[in-house]
């Protein structure tokens, strides 16, 4: 995945309290803005605007991890990812 001037990563650590599952790594100068948990939340409290983005980018990551799963059932299921003896 490759995210742009304005994208987020990380959230559902925030929301979920579990480590991060992917690495993020920069391919040009790049500058963040690093959340913890706290800060976070009282963002979300504060702003409802916020709330419905972090919403949004939440389901359609989730719709993305979905397709993936399917891609990679149907392609071990399929007779070339079965091998021979």
């Amino acid at each position: 995945m490759r995210l742009g001037v304005g994208d987020s990563f990380g959230e559902m650590s925030l929301i979920t309290g579990l480590p991060r599952s992917a690495t993020a790594i920069a391919c040009e100068d790049t500058t963040l803005l690093e959340l913890n948990r706290d800060r976070f939340e009282s963002l979300l409290a504060q702003y409802q605007n916020i709330r419905y983005h972090v919403m949004h980018v939440v389901s359609e990551r989730l719709k993305e991890s979905q397709k993936f799963d399917e891609h990679i059932r149907k392609r071990a299921s399929s007779p070339r990812a079965s091998t021979k003896e």
